[in-house]
């Protein structure tokens, strides 16, 4: 009796598994389709025409040539290309190169850094990032356009693993009559449908990449992230791009950011409330960064079922990302 129980649950599952295998090559499986339909309409035509003598024959034929066609169609309107969703993401990060500092955060030794703040949990990542990279790699500070690429790429990571570890996450907040204060609960998406990237593999690729911050321990919440099924992150430098096959997602930093030689003072009343420049003889460095987040539906996977919550995790990450650079302050 366990026999048969055992062989009936794999015959049932067989043809889904078998979907599923075909499901990650569907280029292979659209060329199959419609060299498919190529030999069947020029079968049908071929013995349509040797019995044209019978009329269902051609009458069926017509109905296969009209449901070929309009498949045809469907196929060509429904799997149009979505357009790019392109996000832009700001922030600031001021550098002390006399003292090989990066100071993302309020600092005594530097009036006016906070208006360069953002996410305390960030101040605390960059801080540290830059005091290892100082001890370890001196040097590193020499080549300011490529320490900020590598650090932003290196906190982004960061907030990825800390708080966008699951694209599935849903976050309720309940409030009980009975008791002060909020429960929250976060929903997870089943591990058995989605693929795990450990943060043991992101660290190699930041190896591999060049990142100056590839050696300095990434102290985040969560030592995976849980992915659609079939997913992969892939780290270069300057950008990170996490590919599944219904939606890629491709964090980027700009070439090059702007420099200003010089540190930011709010202008105390009654004279204004604006911001002034204020000349420090190259004590600190000032950059204005600028970061994309580009998403991008696969052709293939234009009408998937779960559309709606793939372009949620798309939103929730440029929120967070944007939540996690933000510069408190008036932004340059």
């Amino acid at each position: 009796m366990k026999w048969i129980t055992t062989s009936w649950n794999a015959l049932s599952t067989a043809p889904s598994a078998m979907v599923e295998s075909l499901g990650a090559h569907l280029g292979f499986v659209l060329v199959a389709l419609i060299a498919s339909m190529v030999v069947v309409i020029l079968t049908g035509a071929t013995m349509a025409f040797a019995n044209r003598g019978s009329q269902t024959i051609g009458l069926g034929f017509a109905a296969l040539l009209a449901a070929v066609t309009a498949f045809s169609g469907q196929l060509f309107f429904q799997l149009r290309p979505a357009p790019m969703s392109v996000e832009s993401v700001a922030t600031q990060v001021l550098i002390e190169p006399l003292r090989k500092r990066i100071i993302p955060y309020p600092d005594a030794d530097a009036p006016g850094a906070e208006m360069v703040a953002g996410s305390v949990q960030r101040f605390i990542v960059e801080r540290d990032a830059g005091a290892m990279v100082a001890s370890r790699n001196p040097n590193a500070f020499n080549d300011e356009q490529k320490l900020l690429s590598d650090l932003l790429v290196f906190s982004f990571l960061n907030y990825v693993f800390s708080l966008e570890p699951d694209w599935r996450v849903k976050i309720s907040t309940y409030e009980y009559p009975s008791m002060p204060g909020r429960m929250t609960f976060s929903q997870m998406s089943d591990p058995r449908s989605s693929t795990e990237i450990t943060l043991s593999s992101i660290q190699w690729q930041l190896q591999t990449a060049g990142n100056l911050f590839a050696d300095v321990p990434m102290a985040v919440i969560h030592q995976s992230l849980r992915l659609p099924r079939r997913s992969s992150v892939t780290v270069a430098e300057g950008e990170v791009v996490v590919a599944s096959p219904t939606i890629t997602i491709r964090f980027a930093v700009e070439t090059y950011a702007s420099m200003i030689n010089g540190l930011p003072k709010r202008v105390p009343a009654p004279l204004g409330s604006g911001i002034e420049i204020t000349n420090n003889n190259g004590q600190f460095h000032l950059y204005l960064c600028r970061m994309s987040l580009v998403s991008t539906v696969a052709r293939l996977h234009a009408q998937d079922l779960e559309m709606d919550v793939y372009r949620e995790w798309f939103a929730r990450m440029v929120s967070g990302a944007r939540e996690w650079f933000k510069p408190m302050g008036s932004n340059l």
